[in-house]
């Protein structure tokens, strides 16, 4: 072709044929030539086919590659465009061995690769393909080398080798790219710190649920919770100092938040959370301004409020995203279960007003929408923001023993509307059975006997049959009931205090040993014992010679 002085755009012109008869055999050239020629004349679909040819001819045709990956990324062909480059840094990695001149011109293939396996949640893949990249970013430095680091980071993130993706978020920090505006630098940073914040949370809370597991306290587990206490405090740290410099980021506000949630829940599980005293001022309340680079405050209370705080700001510099409101409704309703009886008042407010604003937006947004998948995905947002606010309804009712009717009216009500919209869900179901009046039994047993044939391993359906059948005087019946509720969820301690009642129940009040057994297993399990459990656990050891 080239003695010949033939134009790509007339390669078309020539058969494969008549290429093969004048020239021999076939050759990658002609292909990528005749590729050009067909793209010249807008023919996409006969020059991806040419160029396809080229790349099995020879796949570390550099420019031939390029070109078909262009031509696939702009018609959308994402998974053809991931068989490209995985054919292209497979021969790239196998032709490696004579020399790594020949991974570095095809940089751009792995790190087009890792960034589509990462977008659709490949991790490894991604993970596999960016190190390639970040092997020879001495020898290559680019301006991607930043976001090829932070893509790396996420793909680590991915898999749950959270202690890499910390340590590829630090370099991420301390390394000065080569041409690189400071304006890139900035992000770079800002992006870094929030992944390594969330990747400290993401381990305190594994550690968490290591502590839920293992609940005996032994030096290795106090060597878990420090670990978790120190991760989730410097959480908090980097997502202060974001704040602190971009008061708008709201990612970080949402990571403050819940690392704040995080820690008010370690110091309410702790033993000696009750003897710290309040630094809680009567003036403060709920939505009040703070400085959150500030010392850590040390009460459960401070720590809740900090954390409804900084929800709201998240709320605030995310224009009110439903999202934003849902993340703060949930954080005030789980503070209202931390704090004393006298605050709780103020955190209930704020979550259902929370959810009651994410209920309102999607209801006013309803009628907009044409497209039917749309409108079915929208259906289910709205039946969920309605079984998020009984829940924070319900909640505020069964928390206080003078509750208001009118709490556990409207939480029906609500459930009622969530299951019409979306009967398919357990948990709604579950919680009608809990927010229906205690004078209509066959009803709640109906409607978490639905719950339980919409799907049989839901835990807090099982539970919820125990406590409703103990009510109504059906002790040995819920004692199965429990016993399945323990058997899906063995580490939480709300089946077994349910077993015990029902055997004391069965006993007439006389404490056996197997309603000892599982009372003590309930209060062994439990982080934080409510004052009934710990009043039940009295009345186990009021027996002779074990006061």
């Amino acid at each position: 072709f080239r003695q010949r002085r033939i134009d790509p755009a007339d390669g078309c012109a020539y058969t494969q044929a008549e290429f093969e008869k004048e020239y021999g055999s076939a050759c990658p050239e002609w292909e990528a030539a005749v590729a050009e020629g067909l793209e010249h004349d807008e023919n996409a679909e006969k020059a991806r086919e040419s160029y396809w040819k080229c790349l099995q001819l020879n796949p570390l045709d550099t420019d031939a590659g390029v070109s078909l990956c262009t031509l696939l990324s702009v018609y959308q062909r994402h998974r053809e465009l991931h068989q490209a480059c995985s054919h292209i840094t497979t021969a790239a990695e196998a032709a490696s061995t004579s020399g790594q001149s020949i991974v570095l011109r095809h940089l751009w293939a792995f790190r087009l690769q890792g960034f589509h396996s990462l977008r659709h949640g490949r991790y490894q893949d991604a993970a596999r393909c960016l190190q390639t990249c970040h092997r020879f970013r001495d020898c290559a430095p680019t301006t991607a080398a930043g976001s090829t680091g932070y893509a790396l980071a996420r793909a680590y993130e991915g898999q749950r080798l959270f202690s890499m993706a910390v340590a590829e978020y630090r370099v991420l920090q301390a390394d000065k790219i080569e041409c690189e505006s400071d304006e890139n630098a900035r992000l770079r940073t800002v992006a870094s710190k929030h992944g390594e914040a969330a990747c400290l949370l993401k381990m305190a809370e594994d550690g968490c649920q290591e502590q839920a597991v293992h609940p005996t306290m032994t030096p290795s587990l106090q060597e878990t919770l420090s670990r978790v206490r120190q991760n989730t405090e410097a959480s908090a740290a980097l997502a202060a100092d974001l704040v602190k410099t971009d008061v708008d980021f709201e990612p970080a506000w949402s990571l403050l938040a819940n690392a704040r949630l995080l820690l008010a829940r370690l110091k309410y599980a702790s033993p000696c959370s009750q003897a710290v005293p309040t630094d809680v001022s009567p003036s403060d309340n709920v939505s009040s301004k703070g400085d959150f680079s500030a010392p850590l405050p040390v009460s459960v209370s401070r720590l809740c409020f900090q954390a409804v705080r900084a929800a709201d700001e998240a709320v605030r510099s995310g224009r009110r995203h439903i999202n934003c409101l849902r993340q703060k409704g949930d954080v005030a309703l789980a503070c209202a279960h931390l704090v004393s009886r006298d605050e709780t008042s103020s955190f209930f407010s704020e979550a259902v007003a929370a959810f009651e604003e994410v209920r309102t937006t999607l209801d006013l947004n309803m009628p907009r929408i044409k497209s039917p998948s749309k409108k079915a995905s929208r259906t289910a947002a709205a039946a969920h923001a309605r079984y998020d606010l009984a829940r924070a309804h319900f909640s505020r009712y069964s928390s206080n023993p003078e509750g208001q009717e009118a709490d556990r009216s409207t939480a029906e009500k609500l459930c009622r509307e969530a299951v019409k919209l979306l009967p398919q869900q357990p948990l709604f179901w579950n919680l009608l059975a809990c927010a229906s009046g205690e004078d209509l039994p066959n009803k709640r047993l109906w409607c978490v006997n639905r719950a339980l044939q919409l799907d049989p391993s839901c835990f807090a359906a099982w539970c919820n049959l125990g406590w409703i059948l103990l009510l109504y005087g059906q002790p040995d019946t819920a004692r199965m009931a429990f016993d399945k509720a323990a058997a899906l969820e063995p580490k939480a301690w709300q089946p077994w205090l349910g077993r015990g009642l029902s055997l004391l129940r069965t006993s007439y009040g006389n404490m056996t040993h197997e309603a000892k057994c599982s009372i003590e297993k309930a209060y062994t399990q439990s982080q934080a014992p409510a004052p009934a459990l710990m009043s039940l656990m009295a009345h186990c050891f009021y027996q002779p010679r074990q006061y």
